[in-house]
């Protein structure tokens, strides 16, 4: 129930922000900037988002090689696009399957599989704070412009006295207290052996640890660090690309490209829609503002420029769900059992 109710928040809060993104955009201004979309720059978008998805395959089996698997790469690119593909369905689906694929593939441990992606996510979160970085130091000023403008706290918040604000803390510090001392309560209790006995959780624990300490056993680090950041230097050059492929963007400087990055990026992390729907428009037409785009020219260049990277992605995921396909009719193999 409460995973139901998240998923429908979320998807809520999405079409919130995509409503209010695109409130007063006439559709025919939309029509005719699409019409005048250059086909060249928009299959440089494609091409460039196909070898961030193959570098990031690669990158996926250097971890499960880390910890001793050998899948191929066309197997861990057919995988994980199958989860993507299933996540823009279901949301939240497409980590449990992209595994489930590579455990029928390769015999890969779902909690194996499950902690190397979420190493994944760290190095991409830390790649994104490199990026957000250079970001401030380059474009700090436009950046302080848009904060002061449209990041400012509600006229409620900002209303408190230095006495609530003391009281929100000190109550946010008993929630904390209340909900340690039920835990070890419970603990005490005995609850945890029980969960342990039942769901053979340290097991599954050992797993997930290995998984997510797949970095440190990487073979080649460097090359690992390297392409993490080619990719997300590629981010920048399909935006650059989405910026050129429409008139009333192609004279933006470079520029232009790193702070939608980084606002997206830090969008994504923060305002968790679904495929970014809603919070990518919102942020990244508000973010033009600060090179003289006007919101209206802002909103149409995102509105064109998400729809055309979630059409790549869900081609690229619909391929890959074809190429997994064959997995699905793989029974799970059970590991050997050691004998005594």
């Amino acid at each position: 129930m409460n995973k139901t109710l998240k998923q429908v928040l979320a998807v809520a809060l999405a079409l919130g922000l995509l409503i209010y993104a695109l409130r007063g955009m006439p559709l025919t201004s939309l029509l005719d900037q699409l019409r005048q979309a250059a086909p060249a720059w928009i299959a440089l978008t494609t091409l460039t988002m196909g070898l961030q998805t193959v570098l990031r395959a690669l990158r996926w089996r250097m971890l499960l090689q880390g910890l001793g698997h050998q899948p191929s790469t066309g197997r861990a690119l057919s995988a994980m696009l199958a989860g993507s593909a299933s996540g823009l369905v279901i949301p939240g689906s497409g980590e449990l399957l992209r595994c489930t694929l590579l455990q029928r593939s390769d015999n890969v441990p779902i909690t194996e599989s499950v902690g190397s992606i979420i190493t994944e996510r760290l190095v991409d979160l830390l790649a994104t704070a490199v990026f957000l970085t250079v970001t401030l130091l380059l474009e700090s000023g436009r950046l302080l412009a848009y904060a002061q403008t449209y990041l400012q706290l509600p006229t409620w918040l900002s209303a408190l006295s230095a006495g609530q604000w003391v009281g929100v803390g000190v109550a946010g510090l008993m929630l904390a207290a209340v909900t340690y001392l039920g835990l070890r309560y419970l603990l005490d209790r005995g609850l945890g052996a029980r969960l342990n006995d039942r769901l053979r959780l340290r097991e599954r624990f050992e797993g997930f640890r290995r998984g997510l300490l797949s970095i440190r056993r990487v073979d080649n680090p460097a090359l690992y660090w390297m392409i993490t950041g080619t990719i997300h230097a590629l981010s920048l050059v399909v935006l650059a690309s989405l910026f050129r492929a429409l008139p009333i963007t192609a004279k933006l400087p470079l520029s232009a490209s790193l702070t939608t990055f980084a606002l997206t990026s830090m969008g994504s992390l923060t305002i968790p829609t679904q495929a970014n729907i809603g919070s990518y428009h919102f942020l990244a037409s508000r973010g033009l503002l600060a090179y003289g785009v006007p919101l209206l020219t802002g909103t149409i260049w995102a509105t064109f420029s998400h729809a055309v990277i979630t059409l790549v992605n869900l081609l690229f995921s619909a391929l890959g769900f074809v190429a997994a396909l064959r997995f699905l009719k793989k029974p799970i193999e059970s590991p050997p059992v050691e004998q005594a």
